[in-house]
């Protein structure tokens, strides 16, 4: 379960941006410019000795949906290092970890909530429709709520992780595995949001119950490999909106500081959100900006 929150904190512009906002695609800007069909990009030239590649992952997917091409097998067989949003291999949960995921003085969940009344009509709905006892998770801070509502909307027995097994494939090879952010920032950006913004999320993950059309057309755009699509979906949801800088912006900025030495040290294949890779201020057009070759691999 430790492991699943820390996943589900790991790939936060997935959990909040994609399968909880799925249904508000409606009305998206198309990009100023598409990017080609691809989960897989080369970065290559500036200082880089080897290449590098950049992987757009999806937090939790079914199953049946899991794929993994040849091209990125070889991609990832080539390199000699992973990288992940935060480094799983070695983040383990302890007391220190738990108690960050309590609430503090005094707070409890009922107190995101505008009223009793509000918070009542949620807990009966959280224990008809996900058979979840409000009372198991008064006492932590609403992510972990958010986390065990996402892996309950999957209408599939089963559920795979890209990065659990990209994980386990870097432990096979033997290569190293280092973590663009810490569990710290990762937590500080639910910690930073308002009351009301939980409240929405809350709202909004409990509502969207198991995954409809249109999840399955985010899981069909992912599938094709299509990350215009995907960007096209979520970037316009009303919950992610007033969100964008920190969820987005600030941290593929952060990275792309960060890669350069990474790159230069060792070859090395980033599994990040798929939704950090496209815009104007994806990662891609930022490691363009810095003087990389960035180029689809199909």
């Amino acid at each position: 379960m430790q492991k699943r929150i820390i996943l589900g904190l790991s790939f936060l512009a997935q959990l909040i941006g994609l399968p909880l906002f799925a249904q508000h695609v409606s009305k998206a800007p198309p990009l100023k410019k598409e990017l080609e069909k691809s989960l897989l990009w080369k970065v290559s030239g500036k200082d880089l000795k080897r290449p590098s590649f950049i992987f757009g992952t999806m937090h939790a997917i079914c199953m049946d949906d899991y794929f993994f091409t040849e091209s990125m097998t070889n991609a990832f067989e080539s390199t000699t290092q992973l990288v992940l949003e935060v480094d799983l291999a070695h983040t383990i949960p302890g007391e220190e970890f738990q108690e960050n995921m309590l609430l503090t003085q005094g707070k409890t969940l009922r107190d995101f909530f505008e009223n009793e009344d509000q918070y009542n009509d949620f807990a009966v709905k959280l224990r008809v429709q996900s058979e979840i006892d409000v009372e198991s998770f008064k006492a932590f801070k609403p992510f972990v709520l958010i986390s065990a509502l996402s892996m309950k909307g999957f209408a599939c027995p089963t559920t795979a992780s890209y990065e659990m097994n990209l994980l386990d494939m870097a432990n096979q090879k033997g290569i190293s595995i280092k973590g663009l952010e810490t569990m710290d920032s990762q937590l500080e950006i639910f910690d930073k949001m308002s009351d009301t913004d939980i409240r929405l999320l809350l709202i909004s993950s409990l509502n969207d119950g198991p995954k409809n059309q249109s999840d399955r057309q985010l899981i069909e755009a992912y599938k094709q490999q299509d990350i215009n699509a995907l960007y096209n979906m979520m970037s316009e949801s009303p919950e992610i909106k007033g969100h964008e800088k920190e969820l987005l912006i600030d941290r593929n900025a952060d990275w792309v500081k960060q890669l350069p030495a990474m790159m230069k040290e060792q070859s090395s294949f980033v599994a990040v959100g798929a939704a950090h890779l496209p815009g104007e201020n994806g990662v891609l057009n930022l490691l363009k900006k810095a003087g990389y070759k960035v180029e689809a691999v199909n």
